[in-house]
């Protein structure tokens, strides 16, 4: 069991430290660079290589740490169809070009936009406020996990806690535990309700 947590810890500790990376724009840029040179080296084809080479800055979006990715997509028998899907029929799809093209299963992607969190859910607090009005210049929260006004709302992965190097399997963990805590505290202590001050949580965010 402790050898397991030492290399879990490494693993950790290694993905850590690439945040150094992603907060350095001289590094980015090598490693961009690096990162070209892997893409053009899997992708000989000019016209895949343009589909498959990102027109973002490194780092914009999440990496990925894949070796078989690339040469998986230069393979005879896979085809990269970037003009998107016009219609869904029986057995398969029509893009954009007319073509129709035979498939199996799709697989939908829509991605979210952080800026509209639990829009779609009314959550009501201390005097009546609104959680959807409370975020509307921004979603905030005490370690990601409470947010003033609201007694008892717990949040995992709460706001600014998802990441771009790491697992957010840690992040899970902590908040778990952290939740548990408080609700141990308020079992001992016989409280109906816990929330964190307005004051602290500005104090955590301002930080």
């Amino acid at each position: 069991m402790r050898v397991q947590k030492f290399i879990r810890a490494l693993i950790f500790l290694r993905a850590e430290l690439s945040v150094l990376l992603l907060s350095n724009a001289k590094l980015m840029k090598r490693a961009e660079s690096r990162t070209r040179k892997f893409i053009a080296s899997c992708i000989p084809n000019l016209e895949l290589r343009k589909k498959l080479t990102p027109s973002y800055t490194m780092g914009c979006k999440r990496i990925l740490l894949s070796n078989s990715y690339y040469p998986a997509l230069a393979q005879e028998n896979t085809s990269v169809v970037t003009e998107g899907i016009k219609r869904i029929i029986k057995n398969g799809i029509i893009d954009n070009e007319g073509n129709e093209r035979p498939i199996d299963a799709i697989v939908l992607c829509t991605g979210f936009k952080v800026q509209e969190l639990l829009s779609t859910i009314t959550i009501t607090g201390e005097g009546g406020r609104n959680l959807e009005e409370d975020w509307q210049g921004g979603a905030e929260a005490y370690f990601g996990v409470a947010t003033a006004g609201f007694p008892n709302l717990f949040f995992i992965v709460g706001p600014n806690t998802g990441l771009g190097h790491n697992s957010i399997i840690y992040i899970i963990e902590s908040h778990v535990d952290y939740i548990i805590r408080r609700l141990d505290w308020m079992a001992k202590d016989e409280l109906a309700s816990v929330t964190v001050k307005q004051n602290v949580q500005r104090r955590f965010n301002d930080d």
